[in-house]
């Protein structure tokens, strides 16, 4: 089967340290371009590409010359949020499939807008939330669909980290990322407590605010989410908190069965799971396989896979689209101090 030719938008941050890398190892795709403001960063990342023993790939300055490229089939957008739309449009132009990271834009409205210009240009398109393809989430995932915890009652998803004031950094400010701690960290852990549980969220309250920096954007988040099957489920996400020892948390509480999860969640394959499943012979520990590989390598493969075979989206624009939907609704929560229901 041939390779599908990614061109990278955005070769810096997350695309250098984590999603290129996993391209080079995918077995169905491959990187042929790159395209970023500073030609120095570009080479740079273009070396580090060769001595890894990917290709040569080209460089461009202008997103457009990328798009139009006739070496690239599929476009990877990793720039910074405001630019997404424009971008998302060029590759609708010139049908290139995209894989796009979150959020998907600067609001509800350029969102719903990027899937209809997908969409109707008849594009592979799919939303990067990784932390899907974790190897202790995927087998939590298949426990939970089997009905080996029961009906799953409350969960718990918390990523929090310390991240000071930088006039560089585009997070920090809403004009350019859309939103802070919230649209950052959180987004991904109410994506992945629905996809574990499978069910969406119904309604979500909380505190999403800017107490410890001076920047415009929130620099803590807390939700409380009720899914649409019952499941209730605290998120807290943070620009202002220190990593808590082991990393992140997970925790899923059921009716025959509790996992909690430490270190899962974030850019690594990794983790730690203690828990129990309820049999007839009473508590039975909980033990997942822990051969861990790369989250970024399986995203890429899922996306590859499903252009090259003509096949759903494992992780559809749509859910990234949905989930801008749900954050909306958890700034509303805290600015009218109320239950929000998503519609």
């Amino acid at each position: 089967m041939q390779k599908l030719r990614i061109g990278v938008i955005g070769a810096g941050g997350i695309a250098k340290k984590r999603t290129i890398p996993g391209i080079l190892k995918s077995e169905h795709a491959t990187v042929t371009a790159l395209m970023g403001p500073h030609e120095d960063t570009l080479e740079r990342v273009a070396k580090e590409i060769l001595s890894a023993g990917g290709p040569s790939v080209k460089l461009y300055t202008d997103a457009e010359a990328l798009v139009s490229s006739p070496d690239v089939d599929a476009v990877y957008i990793a720039s910074p949020v405001y630019a997404h739309l424009e971008q998302a449009r060029l590759c609708a132009k010139y049908h290139k499939h995209v894989l796009l990271e979150k959020p998907l834009g600067l609001s509800v409205e350029e969102a719903e807008e990027m899937v209809r210009l997908c969409r109707k240009a008849g594009l592979h398109a799919s939303t990067a939330f990784m932390m899907r393809f974790g190897t202790i989430h995927q087998q939590l995932k298949q426990l939970i669909e089997d009905g080996r915890f029961g009906t799953i009652i409350s969960a718990r998803a918390q990523q929090v980290f310390w991240y000071p004031e930088d006039p560089k950094a585009w997070r920090q400010f809403k004009a350019l990322g859309g939103g802070g701690a919230l649209m950052d960290v959180s987004v991904h852990n109410i994506d992945l407590i629905e996809y574990l549980v499978g069910s969406k969220t119904a309604q979500i309250t909380g505190f999403t605010e800017t107490r410890t920096f001076s920047y415009d954007s929130d620099d803590t988040s807390h939700v409380l989410i009720r899914l649409a099957n019952g499941t209730v489920a605290y998120i807290d996400g943070s620009f202002s908190e220190h990593t808590p020892l082991k990393g992140s948390l997970l925790e899923i509480y059921g009716t025959k069965g509790t996992v909690i999860v430490r270190g899962s969640i974030g850019q690594a394959d990794a983790g730690e799971a203690e828990g129990y499943l309820v049999t007839e012979n009473g508590r039975e520990p909980l033990d997942l396989k822990t051969d861990f590989t790369d989250l970024y390598t399986k995203e890429v493969e899922s996306f590859a896979l499903s252009v090259l075979k003509d096949e759903p989206e494992e992780v559809p624009i749509e859910q990234g689209l949905w989930i801008q939907k749900v954050s909306r609704a958890a700034y509303r929560a805290q600015e009218e101090e109320r239950v929000i229901t998503v519609e």
